[in-house]
Formats: C-alpha cells, sequence, structure tokens
C-alpha cells in the first residue's frame, strides 16, 4: 500500500515535469519565431549581433535576470539606440527572454 502512494506521486511528480517541459519548448519556440519578427533585422537572425546592434548570445543575457532583460525589452535604450517595445505584449516579451537565455 506504501509503495503504491510512493509510485502514485512520483508518477504525478514526473507527469507534472513533463508538461513543464513541454511549455518551456513552446515559449522557447513562440520566443524564436517573435525574435526573427522583432529583434533579427538588428541583433541579426541567430542573435549573434548585426550591423545596428551586439550579440545577445552571451554570458551577460544567459545570466541577467528576466525582469533586467524585460525592462530593456520594453523600455528601449535611447543612449545605445535600442526603440522600446512596449507594444509587444508582456508575455511575448517573456518568451523571447526565455529563447534568448536558453540559446
Amino acid at each position: 500500500m506504501r509503495y503504491r502512494r510512493l509510485a502514485r506521486r512520483l508518477g504525478v511528480f514526473f507527469a507534472s515535469c513533463a508538461l513543464m517541459c513541454a511549455a518551456q519548448s513552446d515559449a522557447e519556440r513562440a520566443g524564436a519565431k517573435l525574435f526573427q519578427r522583432y529583434c533579427a533585422s538588428c541583433h541579426g537572425r541567430d542573435a549573434a549581433g548585426g550591423p545596428k546592434a551586439p550579440p545577445l548570445v552571451t554570458e551577460r543575457v544567459k545570466t541577467a535576470s528576466a525582469e533586467e532583460l524585460g525592462a530593456i525589452l520594453k523600455n528601449g535604450s535611447a543612449k545605445k539606440g535600442m526603440p522600446s517595445f512596449a507594444r509587444i505584449p508582456e508575455q511575448q516579451r517573456e518568451q523571447i527572454i526565455a529563447w534568448l537565455q536558453r540559446k
């Protein structure tokens, strides 16, 4: 009886993990598409940098907090010539960040 309960709990745990991984993959896939639409023209198709903007496949981007990157996306940086992307819904900005940080 005790082992059945443990097996059931482990099954629920692993099913939850699988769902979370699938959701992350969906967010990252969406983020890749959104990056192509909004960011690639400046940062390059693979985020390795372009003629107008620096590379985003850096340790600094990978280790930055989602809040920090979200603020940069939302507010832009007039000093560095990056426009604001406040018009993009927050969920989509989060998807772009998820993709960038997994790259």
